[in-house]
């Protein structure tokens, strides 16, 4: 995660706390562990819907995704080639997330959708 966006939340944190508390942050590892265990406990109807698409884990959208129409803060983006494709984006999860609980929610809402 940037370093500057951090500070940013930590400035923004020390304001206002209730309102803006700090991301939950976890390491890449942590993060992919967090997925399976979501996506192990979807329902059968969201098991099948992402069946066919491969689940890839990003930091953030990129420059090229955000130039297409992306917004800089989305959860997920579904991409048609060359193969299904879920793109995951963990900062920005991590940034609507207080703890890991939260984060763990909003990763299986994210594979529910998608």
């Amino acid at each position: 995660m940037p370093s500057a966006s951090d500070e940013a939340f930590r400035r923004a944190a020390a304001l206002a706390p209730r309102s803006h508390p700090l991301p939950y942050r976890l390491p890449r590892e942590g993060f992919e562990t967090l997925v399976a265990s979501a996506e192990s406990k979807l329902s059968r109807d969201a098991k099948r819907r992402l069946s066919g698409l491969q689940v890839q884990l990003e930091e953030l959208p990129g420059a090229e995704q955000i130039a297409a129409g992306l917004a800089p803060d989305a959860l997920s983006a579904r991409l048609h080639s060359p193969s299904e494709t879920l793109v995951v984006y963990q900062g920005n999860l991590e940034n609507r997330s207080r703890d890991e609980s939260e984060l763990a929610k909003l990763v299986a809402r994210t594979l529910t959708r998608a």
